[in-house]
């Protein structure tokens, strides 16, 4: 670690595939619906009343 040059380089090449967020766009869709809790889907989902009950929170 005695170059702090080489790790900054890597990292630049790491933000560099960054920017095309359409690529991550897609796979993060199905994340974040897995990432949802139960309280969000019952929001979501009036018609199980389920909105009073607050599992996730």
């Amino acid at each position: 670690m005695a170059q702090p040059l080489s790790p900054d380089s890597s990292v630049a090449i790491r933000v560099a595939p960054l920017p095309p967020r359409k690529a991550a766009s897609p796979p993060y869709r199905p994340f974040t619906m897995h990432l949802i809790p139960p309280s969000v889907s019952a929001l979501a989902r009036p018609s199980h009343n389920q909105t009073p009950s607050f599992p996730g929170l």
